[in-house]
């Protein structure tokens, strides 16, 4: 990992080591924003069943899905 960093860093510099910062959250920040809003959106949906594990594990696959 050293060497790695060394190497980045002598090629691009330090902001280098953040190269493809944008990309990641163009396409993480949609991503999670509708997941936890569909997420959310289940949980509302279903008020007597939020405490189950089972129900929690259905609609957190359901709303990453």
């Amino acid at each position: 990992i050293g060497q790695a960093l060394k190497t980045v860093i002598k090629h691009s510099g330090v902001s280098g080591l953040w190269m493809g910062l944008s990309s990641t959250l163009l396409r993480d920040v949609p991503f999670s924003a509708i997941y936890w809003f569909n997420y959310e959106a289940i949980k509302r949906n279903f008020p007597g069943a939020q405490n189950t594990f089972t129900f929690n594990l259905a609609a957190g696959a359901t709303a990453g899905s």
